[in-house]
């Protein structure tokens, strides 16, 4: 029988499913559709089976020694962070850890305070689907068990950082990390730097991040000298965070000095990292490569979540420019999730560019408290002299000639000599063009010259001109290019060609399947 006379696979579904809909529905009724919500056990069930199939993935990855299978399932982590509950890890944790039981021990303990050993040892009895589910127990490698306990502790540190439960969380921490330092696996490395960031991330929240620094530290040179890339990241990170909270920028920027960020990591880190380094920079009076750090750090950052780190950005760039005695363009104040948040760095423009003392002095007493918060009080001190600068330059358009008691009185000095100095350092500035006549007492303020005739637009140009050539050389690195062409023989042919039919349809399957959960991946 030759294949042209094989009766269609797809002519026979399509048959079917043109007769299920050319049914007709008798007395011309609709049909009833059971819409009845799931119980909070099937819900259960459906967490406790991604989980498992976490788990597969992770041992997948580990035995072919590729990353992208525990990606997948790292990039379902926060879908699934919505869905996980107490009932739901324990009975991932009786399926899966069957071959370790002191393992599944040291799991149960941090779900239940009041359990006691006996408890632990014997699983919850469950009844209906459950106990039909979980008689489906899977038998794990010791190879890789060890990993897969790592990762079901982490996903019980954050559901105890969720529900601020520290008593628990802060020792379940401990034992995830404990554990994690007992592999040498490099498949595993993403998760690694998972749990080392909800491990600095629940200190955190208990207020113990500094105290973790010297571990921090250990755990850094391991990354490194194991070429962890994503865990070294996470750890200058956490580093970076810890030395700014004490306010010790000199040993931060000495450890920026001696540290190299690795690139090839992922755009929240990347975002985190430049952050760090535009504050530090601020600090130290580099304003233009704070400013710098900043604007990539906006571009790099998710742009429809994580909108409360876009506002401290935002909030610090705002400064940053004023600094640089620049505004900030009018439409980041007007955006809606922008607005409330970024309200007194707004006044605090408005005081810098009409050169207004007395309002600017207003606004920092106003929000002091807010600026303290956001770490930018000492950076706002600042500004005064560029609210007196812009003051001065008003004045000196406006007036061809201002005596030094109405100069002192229109920026809110306290005498005519204190508005003489401050004249005297803006014209050796260049702030203004004028001259100070000392037998009047007046300044006296000089036509201003043709800036087209001096080399300002040039250096504008050469900047901007280098700005577009550093993006352009940014996104040439960050192409991606076919590999090369090799020799190699008809059957390696062959078996790269079926890895990379099976690569595309396992990933045309999971974009099938998160195609509806897009969203729940930025956080």
């Amino acid at each position: 029988m030759t294949e042209s006379h094989l009766p269609s696979k797809s002519g026979k579904n399509m048959k079917e499913k043109s007769s299920l809909v050319d049914t007709p529905v008798p007395n011309g009724d609709k049909m009833e559709v059971d819409e009845t919500p799931p119980t909070q056990e099937a819900l259960d069930l459906m967490c406790c089976e991604d989980i498992r199939e976490h788990a597969k993935l992770i041992e997948r990855s580990i035995l072919s020694k590729e990353t992208r299978f525990l990606n997948r399932a790292l990039r379902s982590l926060l879908s699934l962070r919505k869905k996980i509950n107490p009932e739901a890890l324990k009975l991932a944790i009786n399926s899966i850890c069957v071959s370790d039981p002191q393992g599944r021990k040291e799991l149960l303990v941090f779900l239940d305070v009041t359990s006691t050993e006996s408890s632990v040892d014997a699983p919850p009895p469950l009844t209906g689907s459950a106990s039909q589910s979980t008689r489906r127990e899977m038998k794990f490698s010791s190879i890789v068990m060890t990993e897969i306990e790592v990762y079901l502790n982490l996903l019980i540190v954050i559901y105890l950082l969720d529900h601020s439960d520290f008593n628990r969380g802060l020792p379940a921490a401990r034992a995830m990390i404990g554990k994690l330092q007992t592999t040498n696996v490099r498949a595993t490395d993403p998760l690694s730097a998972k749990c080392y960031f909800y491990y600095a991330r629940i200190f955190e929240q208990k207020g113990l991040l500094p105290e973790i620094r010297d571990e921090a530290h250990a755990y850094l040179r391991a990354s490194i000298l194991h070429h962890n890339h994503e865990a070294t990241a996470v750890l200058i990170n956490v580093l970076l965070r810890i030395y700014l909270q004490q306010h010790m920028y000199e040993f931060a920027w000495n450890f920026v000095e001696k540290t190299v960020f690795p690139r090839d990591v992922s755009n929240n880190e990347l975002a985190r990292h430049l952050y760090y380094l535009g504050r530090i920079k601020a600090v130290k009076l580099d304003y233009s490569a704070a400013q710098k750090d900043l604007l990539e750090a906006s571009r790099k950052a998710p742009q429809k979540v994580a909108i409360g780190f876009r506002q401290q950005v935002h909030k610090l760039a705002c400064v940053v420019d004023l600094l640089l005695g620049e505004i900030p363009e009018r439409a980041i104040f007007k955006l809606p999730h922008y607005k409330k948040p970024l309200e007194p760095y707004l006044l605090l423009t408005r005081a810098v560019r009409t050169g207004n003392l007395e309002m600017f002095k207003e606004v920092s007493t106003k929000y002091k408290e807010k600026f303290l918060r956001d770490d930018t009080f000492m950076l706002i001190g600042r500004l005064r002299h560029n609210v007196i600068k812009a003051g001065i330059k008003r004045i000196s358009s406006s007036y061809s000639c201002i005596s030094l008691d109405d100069m002192a009185a229109k920026l809110g000095l306290d005498s005519p000599t204190d508005a003489l100095y401050t004249v005297a350092k803006a014209i050796k500035d260049k702030v203004i063009q004028a001259n100070i006549n000392y037998d009047q007492g007046c300044v006296q303020s000089l036509d201003n010259a043709d800036v087209y005739s001096s080399l300002e637009p040039t250096v504008q140009y050469q900047t901007r001109i280098a700005f577009m050539l550093d993006i352009h050389r940014q996104c040439t690195l960050a192409l991606r290019y076919p590999p090369k062409p090799q020799t190699a023989s008809k059957e390696e042919q062959a078996g790269a060609a079926a890895r990379r039919d099976a690569d595309l349809e396992e990933l045309a399957d999971e974009l099938a399947a998160d195609e509806d959960d897009d969203d729940d991946d930025w956080n």
